[in-house]
């Protein structure tokens, strides 16, 4: 399993909750579904000195990548979105 550290980029930040109110797993798993190419930004890692490229869940799953760590305002890891094979999203 390969994983990628992400924040949402500011633009799906505004959306999501201009459209569900607040940013968390539940709408987080809304916003997936109605918008499969929310953008995210990498983050740097040592695996992936990538750091503030965009990146949408199908571009992450197409370069090898299928889980994605998404990080909130404080760098606390928020939540875990997993690609299945299928194109399918799960949010943990």
């Amino acid at each position: 399993m390969q994983n990628l550290l992400v924040r949402l980029t500011p633009w799906a930040k505004q959306r999501i909750i201009t459209n569900y109110g607040s940013i968390n797993k539940t709408t987080m798993r809304q916003s997936l579904r109605d918008f499969p190419d929310t953008e995210f930004h990498t983050v740097w890692t040592p695996t992936n000195p990538r750091d503030g490229a965009v990146v949408t869940t199908r571009e992450a799953f197409a370069s090898g990548v299928d889980e994605l760590t998404l990080r909130y305002n404080d760098d606390r890891n928020m939540m875990t979105i997993v690609i299945h094979h299928t194109g399918d999203v799960v949010v943990r």
